[in-house]
């Protein structure tokens, strides 16, 4: 649950030498070290006002364009990557990966179409812009226009279902949990209401997906940092936004990918290879 988003920053057991120990309690008269006291829950605002302020959050970020460090953490893989990243909403989205020889990798969609060129291969993969194959070239479960929404820092807003707010002090976050058609998320807001973390749930409320936002900075306090954990990959991914243009204009023939000449495609869906 993300009500536990902050449990894994325990309390480090505070350890002394023995003499002085029997200094301080000679000094303090016996004073007891006393764990830190909750954090004090704010008056909780309404299931509205929070969709209201998300979705302020959402208009104020509609496209975005930076440099990232991309750390990529999976059962069997490490990895490391410097990028250019550039989202647009609904579902526009371009990676590149950048190497001291220039771009080996891009990822694109829009409209739909994924397309995917890998240089080492000669390559470029076409399909459809689904969560499968997202995640085979983006290494993330999602589906583009969630994962636009995740790189804006911008939750989606849920459709009103059984909307509930409450306070967790671990997290010292407001969270407001929603119901969706695949089963329920959780959004948490600081206590200056700005989106810091979304948990999804499937059907069997088990967590699909989570992402973390933080080091928020003008204009519009994007978040420059995003972390997303996939529990059921075993997968964690991290971004470090750097040169951030909020709403910049982006030519949208940069979300399409053009075939190199000499370079081969390949249908991811069905399979055939076409020579260009």
């Amino acid at each position: 649950m993300i009500s536990a988003i902050g449990a894994a920053m325990v309390n480090a057991t505070v350890r002394r030498p023995a003499l002085m120990t029997v200094a301080l309690l000679l000094v303090s008269g016996c004073a007891t070290l006393r764990p830190p006291a909750p954090a004090i829950a704010p008056p909780l605002p309404s299931a509205a006002e929070l969709v209201t302020r998300l979705e302020q959050q959402r208009a104020a970020r509609v496209s975005l364009r930076a440099l990232a460090h991309f750390v990529y953490d999976g059962p069997d893989e490490h990895r490391r990557a410097r990028q250019v990243v550039l989202v647009q909403r609904p579902e526009r989205l371009r990676i590149e990966v950048l190497s001291p020889l220039g771009t080996v990798f891009v990822l694109t969609a829009d409209n739909g179409a994924l397309a995917a060129y890998v240089r080492s291969e000669a390559t470029v993969y076409r399909g459809r812009a689904s969560r499968a194959n997202l995640q085979r070239y983006a290494r993330v479960d999602l589906s583009v226009a969630d994962a636009v929404d995740v790189l804006l820092g911008t939750p989606p807003v849920g459709d009103g279902r059984n909307d509930a707010v409450s306070f967790d002090p671990t997290s010292d976050t407001i969270q407001l949990s929603s119901a969706t058609d695949a089963g329920a998320h959780v959004i948490a807001f600081d206590r200056a209401l700005r989106a810091v973390a979304i948990e999804t749930h499937d059907a069997d409320a088990q967590v699909r997906w989570r992402a973390e936002f933080s080091a928020f900075a003008a204009p519009a306090d994007v978040p420059t940092t995003i972390v997303i954990a996939l529990p059921p990959q075993q997968q964690r991914l991290t971004l470090e936004l750097q040169e951030v243009e909020v709403n910049p204009a982006i030519d949208a023939a940069l979300f399409t990918l053009a075939t190199p000449a000499g370079t081969r495609e390949v249908a991811l869906d069905d399979g055939a290879e076409a020579e260009s």
